[in-house]
């Protein structure tokens, strides 16, 4: 594909600073960089939209954030490109 949109919307006032990462088949990080990957946030709305230009196949692509007051549990968004 030509282009892979992943997009996370939080309640307005929760507070949280998501990044973005990519992994490879082997899990080694293949965290696309710009200009290849944009990653914005939409403070108004809370909400963040990760684009990938010309995804790689069998390749994660996740937004990942630290749950507020707990510094121990992680939750993630993912998506996984594939040749589906």
């Amino acid at each position: 594909c030509d282009h892979m949109t992943l997009i996370v919307e939080f309640p307005r006032k929760y507070p949280v600073k998501p990044r973005f990462k990519g992994t490879g088949r082997n899990h080694e990080d293949v965290t696309p960089q710009p200009p290849r990957a944009s990653f914005e946030g939409d403070p108004l709305s809370n909400r963040y939209t990760l684009v990938v230009r010309r995804p790689t196949l069998q390749h994660i692509y996740t937004i990942f954030w630290q749950v507020p007051e707990s510094t121990a549990v992680m939750r993630a968004d993912r998506f996984e490109a594939s040749d589906r």
